[in-house]
């Protein structure tokens, strides 16, 4: 039987999901985020020509590039060491996951910092990082996004290689969530 209770109650649970801050485990190599997220989507941008806008062309694979204005740039381009294609944002990206995310990665060729959200809450905040051409930044989170974005205030161009997201394997996230319980605050009963 359904009662009207259940829409409040759902309701108050994503709002109070929405304003809890996620743990993030940050992976500095490839190898390491792709073992806590073993069946994650490759964006590789090789597929559309140079100069294209990117919006919807990835909505299959589950994302959308909502800014209207990230354009692709290869076959060629020397920043892009993974494949010679990548992307440039005026300033920052910004994406939609048709469905909830907990991992999210990417090659960088310039700077930015990483803000995941839920339902218009941010959930987690990066540190900025800056002059860090071709290197791999993966995030595994403890709690879901459906929003994800890059910025850099110190740059009109926000350049990424490949954009990988996905779910973590189902150990990695019980243990992002062990991990999380252990922090500050919490204290074992014995």
């Amino acid at each position: 039987m359904t009662t009207h209770f259940q829409i409040p109650a759902i309701a108050l649970l994503i709002a109070t999901a929405a304003q809890a801050q996620a743990e993030v485990t940050i992976h500095e190599d490839f190898s390491a985020w792709q073992a806590a997220t073993p069946g994650f989507v490759t964006i590789d941008f090789t597929d559309l020509t140079q100069f294209t806008i990117i919006t919807d062309q990835y909505s299959d694979s589950g994302v959308l590039f909502t800014d209207g204005d990230d354009v692709v740039f290869g076959p060629d381009f020397t920043s892009f060491v993974v494949d010679g294609f990548g992307a440039i944002g005026q300033g920052e990206f910004n994406w939609a996951f048709a469905t909830p995310q907990y991992s999210i990665a990417t090659h960088f060729t310039g700077g930015g910092q990483l803000e995941l959200l839920f339902g218009g809450a941010p959930i987690y905040t990066s540190p900025h990082y800056s002059g860090i051409e071709g290197t791999f930044l993966g995030f595994v989170s403890t709690l879901p996004f459906d929003t994800a974005r890059i910025i850099d205030p110190d740059d009109p161009g926000v350049n990424i290689d490949n954009l990988y997201f996905g779910v973590p394997a189902p150990g990695a996230l019980g243990l992002l969530a062990l991990a999380g319980m252990s922090g500050p605050g919490r204290r074992r009963r014995g």
